[in-house]
């Protein structure tokens, strides 16, 4: 009994040291799971801070660039609104240039209306001057058609005499280019010695301007003292620039007829340059027209080609009416 007391005594304790050692075991192994598990809390843990980290660096890059990207585009918004300035300066720049140009036009406009309206004054009064009965004028034309016909006819016979006596060339051409040159040279004496007797009295005067006014008077003056006026200055000029081309000719500066026909030449250009419309002369066409040219005996009737001139064109005033037909060879 007491033998079986202790056995199961003795299986008692082996259970006990049984149990104990199963216990043991399961703490141990509940150790080791839980080990296991702060383990890979650790790493979960670990992983999940580097994670951060990179997500952190991934948001402080983009900050970076959204920091740049801003800058850039507040320099461009810069640039822009510096442009848009720049582009405000010039649009108010080209609208005052504007401005001005019309006040410029708006001027202009003025002043040439107002010049039209004198103009118009002036012809008028022109007209009015030249409808008052004076035979001086249609004596002009009639002396300039007689320098032609006559006296320039006894120039040209006293060069064809010259050249019989070896005096002169053998050469109607450069007879007839010698006599028209002569007339082509007075009344470019005459408007010099015009344009410096205005050119004087706009001095004295103090006079700025070009006036129509002005100029009307000293014609008008000077039309009142013609008769006692000394124009051989200008017959001076026509010969020493005529015998300055021939000095192969010294005989022609001793020749009456000649001298006579630069006199008269001069005489007839000055008066005719001092009228209230003043006349001028046309050489420079060389195609035919029958309103303002004549033909020389010998021309060529079916050509319309001009070979050289007689007698240069009459025109009279601003509107160059034809006074005096030109003598032409075609």
């Amino acid at each position: 009994m007491i033998k079986r007391i202790n056995q199961v005594s003795s299986m008692s304790k082996e259970e006990k040291i049984g149990r104990g050692s199963m216990r043991n075991s399961s703490t141990k192994q509940a150790d080791q799971k839980t080990t296991s598990k702060t383990s890979n809390s650790l790493q979960t843990n670990n992983n999940h801070h580097e994670d951060v980290e990179k997500l952190l660096k991934k948001q402080i890059s983009l900050q970076h660039e959204l920091e740049k990207e801003k800058d850039k585009l507040e320099q461009q918004e810069r640039v822009l609104r510096m442009e848009m300035e720049g582009m405000k300066k010039e649009l108010s720049k080209a609208m005052e240039d504007i401005t001005m140009l019309r006040q410029r036009e708006s001027e202009m406009i003025r002043k040439l209306t107002e010049e039209t309206q004198k103009n118009e004054e002036y012809e008028t009064k022109v007209v009015i001057d030249s409808k008052v009965p004076d035979d001086n004028i249609g004596n002009l034309v009639y002396e300039y058609d007689k320098l032609y016909t006559e006296v320039r006819a006894d120039a040209w016979t006293v060069l064809n005499i010259m050249t019989d006596m070896n005096q002169f060339e053998h050469s109607d051409d450069l007879r007839d280019k010698l006599l028209f040159s002569v007339i082509v040279l007075a009344f470019r004496a005459a408007e010099s010695s015009l344009y410096l007797m205005k050119k004087n009295m706009r001095s004295i005067l103090r006079v700025t301007d070009d006036s129509r006014t002005l100029d009307s008077n000293i014609f008008m003056f000077l039309r009142t003292i013609n008769d006692n006026m000394d124009i051989n200055h200008m017959s001076q000029t026509v010969s020493t620039k005529l015998f300055s081309t021939l000095p192969e000719y010294p005989t022609l500066k001793s020749s009456i007829p000649l001298t006579n026909y630069i006199q008269q030449c001069v005489r007839i250009a000055w008066q005719l340059s001092i009228q209230p419309q003043p006349y001028t002369i046309e050489y420079d066409n060389i195609t035919f027209d029958k309103g303002r040219h004549q033909r020389a005996p010998g021309s060529n009737r079916s050509s319309q080609h001009i070979l050289t001139y007689l007698w240069p064109t009459l025109l009279e005033g601003m509107r160059k009416k034809v006074a005096y037909k030109g003598v032409v060879i075609t």
